[in-house]
């Protein structure tokens, strides 16, 4: 029962390519943009580079042949969510910024687990 990963992974791919198209997309949840609401070119970047690397595993995700490889990307997926919850929880300037950011990745690691976990049971 893949289908609900294949969906996570659309939809991670369709949000990333967003987020690389305009980082303002995240930067201005995360305020991380200045006073006139303008995003640096540094913040740009690493946007961007969080972007593609969504991206690419929101692709395997979608295209990866069921079983190990699969698994694997999924894991990815649920270790890179948990990192971002971490990283922005702990670094983010606000403390609005941080339980919304923080825990919207959180709750995307978590939907993907609960995902893996599905999948995993329906093929034993």
């Amino acid at each position: 029962m893949s289908r609900p990963l294949r969906v996570l992974g659309g939809v991670t791919a369709a949000y990333s390519a967003l987020i690389i198209a305009a980082p303002d997309l995240l930067a201005k949840p995360c305020e991380l943009t200045d006073r006139g609401g303008r995003t640096s070119s540094a913040t740009r970047l690493l946007i961007r580079a969080i972007g593609v690397r969504d991206a690419a595993v929101g692709v395997l995700m979608m295209t990866a042949p069921p079983g190990l490889a699969l698994t694997a990307v999924t894991g990815c997926r649920i270790a890179a969510d948990a990192g971002d919850a971490v990283a922005f929880g702990i670094q983010l300037p606000s403390t609005g910024a941080k339980v919304k950011i923080a825990g919207f990745a959180a709750l995307w690691a978590a939907a993907n687990a609960a995902a893996l976990a599905r999948s995993i049971r329906a093929t034993r």
